[in-house]
């Protein structure tokens, strides 16, 4: 590491291409060599969180609980994953950055406008604001383990907001130690598996004893009317259905791409994509079962789901097993936050050994340690506020402040999840649109699919949004406070979107401003 003395690199525009202040690699390739299983265990690391859980009943109310067209929107979202991990072999070839994950891609692939965009948006967007809501989402997770032994109870929102804060911290301190940090690691990714294979095998065992043909009829029943009164373009059809549901399965594999840094740590980098790629078909796997489990097993909660959560596999006596169950979810979102925070710590001190990347110096780890503190709680601040003052939620259950707060996290992680896929597929464009680049066939249909995929997903978000506020102002509503917090709801996903774009290529426009100047 340098030292605290060395100069930082000239930033003028005419500068070549970027080069390290020093002539050490960023990352010691003898101090790991990571074989072809080990890259495929850390690309299910790396992936498998708890998103499962929540996102099967909003699928399932997409395609209105057709399973065939629910298992199509699978398999056609893996495939697109599967593209992108196999594009990642041909950018890997030409990446001069491999440390740096798709942020290093986009630098390779396209101008500098886009690179300093992907920049800011990992930096400024994606790291501290996932390491807040993943807090959060932990301490919901704690609530839904009491709850399973104890019906009544609430978390109150300031325990919410204390827990979530503590939670940060104290990951914030390991990380910054990377041995620690993979110890946490390897201990949260074993206890993670334990609550999906509880789902996979409990859920099938409780339809065998407890099936019912009125239990179909209820889930169709109630799915129907939930797409049928819904804001969103899925209730004029149910092609709008199927897209719907690319999203969600996108932010289920959220963070699969966090294993394309550790590519250069392999014995043989270019079988890297193809040890991700098998991961993914791990993990789909895995989840496929999952949500099927759920289907079949839930009971229909006629209060708030049409199709039930893992909560609502066991009724009565056995709420206990869900107790269990969310215990151990607990751990697994620790190993999410863990995982998180430790890529932003090492993608901070990757670019911290290029100057044109960034420019803070670390003496030691102390300093570091203070600058995550900062660096996290600057974010944990307005987050909170925002959530506190965001509206009175009530798809949760819970404190309706925790709800407010619960659902600016779930904004916030589905932007974040479209906007990283978006510069994942940025650079792979940027190849298929350079005529100078020699590409194969292969890269091409993979291509293709990848950004095709991607596009669609975007644009889909991107109308439905302003489509819903359309329909939100025109119908009928029996509460006024309905249609606020439904108008709240959808002017904030906007503005949220604007804040991230601004957030991510606002600095490049002014600086590029001023230099014309």
């Amino acid at each position: 590491m340098a030292s605290a003395k060395t100069k930082p690199a000239n930033l003028h525009k005419n500068q070549p291409a970027i080069t390290h202040h020093n002539k050490e690699p960023l990352v010691d390739k003898k101090k790991f060599s990571y074989s072809f299983f080990a890259m495929m265990l850390l690309a299910i690391g790396s992936t498998v969180g708890v998103g499962i859980y929540y996102k099967t009943a909003s699928l399932l109310e997409n395609t209105g609980g057709n399973l065939i067209v629910t298992y199509l929107a699978w398999f056609i979202s893996i495939v697109a994953i599967i593209a992108i991990c196999l594009c990642m072999g041909f950018l890997n070839k030409r990446n001069k950055y491999p440390e740096l994950s798709y942020i290093g891609y986009v630098r390779s692939e396209n101008n500098e406008g886009l690179f300093r965009g992907c920049k800011n948006f990992v930096l400024w967007v994606l790291i501290p604001v996932y390491n807040t809501c993943f807090g959060y989402y932990c301490v919901q997770a704690i609530e839904e383990s009491a709850k399973a032994f104890d019906s009544d109870f609430v978390m109150p929102f300031y325990a919410n907001i204390l827990i979530a804060f503590v939670i940060i911290i104290y990951f914030s301190t390991i990380c910054v130690w990377p041995s620690l940090a993979e110890k946490h690691n390897r201990a949260t990714s074993f206890l993670r598996a334990i609550p999906l294979l509880m789902c996979i095998i409990g859920g099938i065992i409780i339809f065998g004893v407890n099936f019912d043909h009125n239990n179909w009829t209820n889930h169709e029943a109630a799915l129907d009317k939930l797409r049928r009164e819904s804001n969103s373009l899925i209730h004029l059809t149910p092609f709008f259905g199927l897209i719907a549901c690319f999203p969600a399965i996108l932010f289920a594999f959220d963070g699969f791409y966090f294993a394309a840094g550790s590519f250069v740590r392999m014995k043989n980098p270019q079988k890297g994509p193809w040890a991700m790629a098998v991961g993914v078909i791990v993990v789909a796997v895995i989840y496929i079962l999952v949500a099927t489990a759920i289907l079949l097993g839930s009971i229909p909660n006629q209060d708030s789901r049409a199709v039930g959560s893992y909560q609502d596999l066991v009724v009565g006596d056995q709420r206990w097993v869900i107790g269990i169950m969310a215990l151990f979810i607990i751990f697994g979102m620790f190993g999410v936050t863990n995982g998180n925070i430790l890529f932003g710590v090492e993608t901070f001190r990757l670019m911290y050994k290029d100057r044109r990347f960034f420019t803070f110096n670390f003496a030691n780890n102390k300093e570091f340690v203070l600058f995550n503190y900062i660096y996290n709680i600057i974010y944990f601040i307005p987050i909170t506020i925002f959530g506190i003052f965001y509206f009175e939620a009530t798809s949760y259950g819970s404190d309706p402040i925790n709800n407010s707060i619960w659902n600016v996290a779930d904004t916030l992680t589905n932007w974040c999840g479209t906007f990283s896929f978006l510069f994942l597929t940025i650079p792979i464009a940027g190849v298929l649109f350079n005529k100078s680049i020699k590409k194969n066939l292969r890269f091409k249909i993979l291509g293709w699919i990848s950004v095709g995929f991607t596009s669609i997903v975007t644009l889909y978000l991107f109308v439905d949004v302003f489509y819903a506020l359309s329909r939100i102002l025109t119908k009928e509503y029996d509460d006024p406070k309905d249609r606020y917090q439904d108008i709240v709801s959808q002017v904030i996903t906007i503005v949220l979107f604007f804040f991230f774009a601004g957030v991510s290529f606002t600095p490049t426009l002014l600086k590029s401003k001023r230099r014309s100047a």
